[in-house]
């Protein structure tokens, strides 16, 4: 599998990662979806606090599934634009919002399912309730299922090998989804 990843950063606390893992091993499957990853990004912008960007760190990793072991590196052959943030409301730095990446494979108790974290995200995207715009949920909804659901994207989500183990599993992703709750990253806090 290949792990990709995307920094966020300009802000106190940050900076903060994205990480996706995604079904392949080669050059050409990481710029396939690094370039359908970083369309993603691009699909929320006005949701970042100006003066924070997203930007791939360039490089894609191929990691054995089973233990985590790097087996190869590289560049990707184009480095995809930083995004810089164009919201103008104000922001927490640990909360925004959450992403879960469904799957159709099973774990002990649920089937398995990953998560990306979106924060820091203006204020914006709150309703008075402290819920997440219903208008904002649907729009991110319907991005992250177009990014799950492109299977030339290939994203899937890894669960860990247990420590020394080889019990890693890669799951293919199918579909998302938006949780309409605002998502604290505990470990930015202090």
């Amino acid at each position: 599998m290949i792990q990709l990843q995307w920094r966020w950063t300009g802000w106190s606390g940050g900076p903060g990662y994205t990480t996706f893992y995604v079904g392949g091993v080669d050059q050409e499957q990481a710029d396939t979806t690094a370039a359908e990853c970083d369309a993603f990004f691009a699909s929320f912008t006005s949701l970042v606090p100006t003066g924070l960007s997203i930007r791939s760190t360039g490089v894609w990793k191929v990691m054995n599934s089973a233990n985590g072991d790097l087996i190869d590196m590289g560049s990707l052959t184009t480095l995809p634009p930083n995004h810089v943030g164009s919201g103008s409301a104000a922001f927490a730095a640990s909360t925004g919002i959450c992403v879960e990446w469904l799957t159709s494979a099973l774990g002990p108790s649920r089937p398995r399912k990953g998560r990306s974290y979106l924060v820091p995200l203006t204020a914006f995207i709150y309703q008075t309730d402290g819920t997440i715009s219903d208008s904002i949920v649907t729009s991110l909804s319907a991005e992250a299922t177009t990014l799950a659901t492109n299977t030339d994207a290939a994203l899937g989500v890894w669960k860990r090998p247990s420590p020394g183990g080889s019990d890693g599993i890669f799951s293919d992703v199918i579909g998302a989804r938006v949780l309409d709750i605002a998502s604290v990253l505990r470990s930015r806090r202090r």
